[in-house]
């Protein structure tokens, strides 16, 4: 990023723009940038006919602390991005800058928890969140965008909502012959030999239905 230059106009400019919160964190009330909920304080004036246009929150801790280091970023640890205290600010790697917001991280853009069951880790190691995943293939079946899906989500669940199944009956209880006791036809109700080997007058198959040679 581009080295930041103080600027007596700049100093008042960015004094007379923050208020201080109770929990101590200098809360910016001039213009900001970026979108909700990601977005940061902008110093913003023309000097001369020159334009100057910086972070606030670096410009405070440029004001405040000294130069940031070219391999180094600021790192809220008040988690409140548009506080510019700059007891709030330290100068960190990327890497370690984002290390610590993935710890800090408890839900997604669109609000859902940011937990272990409801992130998954790609093969690259990178984290996503697995209910956008899934409105994300639902939008793409409805061909619109995943916003939209999000914002009308409760009307729209519905469609990909899998009707509950009719309970299955129960199978009838299949007929089987006790071997151990004496058998008899289900047609005719003569008795039926014991099933020792292959009775005289029944098959194996027959007998297992309960029905003799001449019935069946």
């Amino acid at each position: 990023m581009k080295a930041i230059t103080l600027h007596p106009a700049l100093t008042d400019l960015f004094h007379a723009s923050y208020t201080v919160d109770a929990d101590g964190c200098w809360r910016w009330s001039g213009p900001l940038v970026g979108y909700d909920p990601h977005q940061y304080a902008l110093l913003n004036l023309s000097i001369d006919g020159a334009k100057l246009r910086y972070a606030a929150h670096r410009y405070s801790y440029t004001l405040h602390t000294g130069p940031i280091p070219d391999a180094l970023t600021i790192d809220h640890t008040c988690e409140v991005k548009v506080c510019v205290n700059p007891a709030h600010l330290e100068a960190v790697t990327f890497e370690e800058n984002q290390r610590r917001r993935g710890e800090r991280r408890r839900q997604c853009k669109y609000g859902h928890p940011w937990d272990a069951e409801n992130v998954r880790v790609d093969s690259r190691g990178i984290k996503h969140c697995r209910l956008c995943d899934r409105y994300r293939g639902r939008a793409g079946l409805l061909k619109i965008s995943m916003a939209q899906y999000m914002e009308h989500h409760a009307d729209l669940d519905h469609l990909f909502t899998r009707p509950e199944k009719p309970p299955t009956p129960p199978k009838p209880e299949k007929f089987r012959v006790d071997w151990s006791k004496p058998a008899f036809c289900r047609g005719c109700n003569r008795p039926m030999r014991h099933y020792t080997a292959k009775p005289d007058g029944i098959t194996v198959k027959h007998a297992t239905r309960g029905f003799c040679r001449t019935c069946y």
